[in-house]
């Protein structure tokens, strides 16, 4: 659960701009970008430690 807190960075920009009018730039592009491609990769890794831990036994 604590991965999907970085999400709250995202709708707070996309907040920003649709209700205060704040000024969208490419690098909030680019860290948004990368804060989905890290939750999405830690959500696959954790699945596939579970995997592996469970063949093990």
């Amino acid at each position: 659960m604590s991965v999907f807190s970085n999400v709250a960075t995202l709708i707070t920009i996309i907040a920003g701009v649709l209700f205060l009018n704040e000024v969208f730039h490419f690098y909030h592009l680019i860290g948004g970008i990368m804060i989905i491609i890290g939750v999405i990769r830690t959500n696959f890794a954790g699945k596939k430690s579970k995997k592996d831990s469970k063949e093990d036994l």
